[in-house]
């Protein structure tokens, strides 16, 4: 299954898969050599119940935040975040002096980082 990283702590957070429902991750089932994920990053995953309630298990990053960055480095650019009307974390692409090269009207999403730097 696929989500959407909605929030990760110290070691642990949630996932929102794509059937809506929200998953518990430790950083003990992230794979790829991951330790911690951040908020927006999209993952594939392994959906299991437990006692306590929904869980993932074999968390591999898909689309991570660092991922992004990486590429806008590449490129002489780096990221700013900023919130949308809806409190979502989206992204604005920048050089050096801060200026914005694309995201300017609503912010990008990964998704939408991942077509621009493609």
């Amino acid at each position: 299954m696929q989500g959407t990283v909605k929030n990760f702590g110290k070691s642990y957070g949630f996932i929102c898969g794509e059937n809506d429902k929200e998953y518990f991750v430790h950083y003990s089932n992230l794979k790829a050599g991951y330790k911690r994920l951040h908020s927006g990053d999209y993952v594939e995953f392994t959906p299991e119940e437990n006692d306590k309630g929904l869980i993932a298990v074999n968390v591999v990053p898909v689309l991570t935040l660092k991922m992004m960055k990486d590429k806008a480095r590449k490129e002489n650019l780096y990221l700013k975040p900023r919130k949308d009307m809806f409190g979502i974390t989206v992204w604005l692409v920048v050089d050096q002096n801060d200026v914005i090269q694309a995201g300017e009207q609503e912010g990008m999403s990964l998704r939408e980082l991942n077509e621009y730097f493609s």
